[in-house]
């Protein structure tokens, strides 16, 4: 498979609501090759990455995610 370009990228999390920012929060970013990576947003709750692969990137807030397995 070809490299996927690399690109400064800079992230502006939100909570669910689509209007707070998340600041100095702990995240978890997801991207479309399925490698995560975990940083943290600044006061501003903007998020700088100087070398992300191209494509789709998610967001997730660890804190929301269950710690257990549902079985």
């Amino acid at each position: 498979t070809a490299m996927r370009e690399r690109v400064p990228t800079d992230l502006y999390p939100h909570a669910a609501d689509g209007t707070t920012p998340l600041r100095n929060r702990l995240l978890a970013v997801r991207f479309e090759s399925g490698a995560v990576m975990l940083t943290r947003s600044d006061a501003n709750g903007h998020v700088r990455l100087k070398s992300a692969p191209s494509g789709e990137i998610r967001i997730e807030d660890p804190g929301l995610l269950p710690l257990e397995s549902p079985n």
